[in-house]
């Protein structure tokens, strides 16, 4: 495990086997070796690639530096419902946008029917709300609106 410039210690929760360290341990009945103990980590990391996709890896990959807890935004090019699952059982809390193609036979309402219905979150409220500039085609000038919390946590992060 590689450590960053300035630390000390890493604080890791990884899916997956990373320390290469162990290069040999003995059992009563057969010896695993560091080429044994890769080609493990690689079929794990394999299960995960055909699970998630590359995009969703990389998250999976950056995430174990994070703290349990924390919350994670996450661009639509990366987001698939099977990510948010992972990151939720993982106990991160999500923001995402997804795309139309990757929620994976959800019972997701359309963009027409969510057009009508209030926005919701996991773990971002509509308050406090924070007053924004919108362009308005019509009067060809900047007007001040009013946004749920979500909103400006997303335009914050994203």
């Amino acid at each position: 495990m590689i450590l960053y410039h300035g630390t000390s210690k890493v604080i890791s929760n990884r899916l997956y086997l990373s320390d290469l360290s162990l290069k040999r341990t003995s059992s009563r009945s057969t010896t695993t070796t560091a080429s044994n103990y890769t080609k493990l980590v690689d079929t794990q990391r394999e299960k995960l690639l055909k699970q998630f996709g590359s995009s969703g890896l990389v998250v999976l990959d950056l995430v174990t530096y994070v703290p349990v807890g924390s919350a994670i935004s996450i661009d639509n090019y990366f987001a698939s419902t099977k990510l948010i699952k992972k990151l939720t059982q993982l106990r991160y809390r999500v923001t995402s946008t997804l795309r139309s193609n990757r929620t994976e036979k959800c019972p997701i309402s359309t963009e027409k029917e969510f057009a009508e219905k209030k926005r919701g979150s996991n773990h971002t409220g509509i308050k406090p709300t924070t007053t924004l500039q919108c362009w308005n085609k019509e009067k060809q000038l900047k007007v001040d609106t009013i946004a749920p919390q979500i909103i400006n946590q997303y335009n914050k992060f994203m």
